[in-house]
């Protein structure tokens, strides 16, 4: 989306952003250690379903998860200097 877009869009609107991801994602199967270190990649169909949800239920904007997206916490898991290969 262009911020001429996104301007656009919160003009005079009240806009609903989606939800807890991290929280539908454990609701969904997926161990707090999983999301973190690399649930949404390797389910993506979640992910998908979760996404289409939040728009089904009014969401305006919808973004992915950043559940445990710091680099303290990536670097848990040996992800701190970026995404898996």
């Amino acid at each position: 989306m262009k911020i001429s877009e996104f301007n656009k869009l919160i003009k005079n609107k009240i806009v609903i952003l989606d939800g807890s991801t991290g929280v539908f994602l454990q609701k969904n199967g997926m161990l707090k250690e999983s999301v973190l270190k690399h649930g949404a990649m390797e389910n993506p169909k979640v992910l998908e379903k979760l996404q289409k949800a939040y728009i089904k239920a009014g969401s305006d904007i919808v973004y992915t998860c950043t559940l445990g997206g710091t680099r303290l916490k990536l670097d848990e898991f040996g992800l701190e200097k970026g995404p898996m290969k």
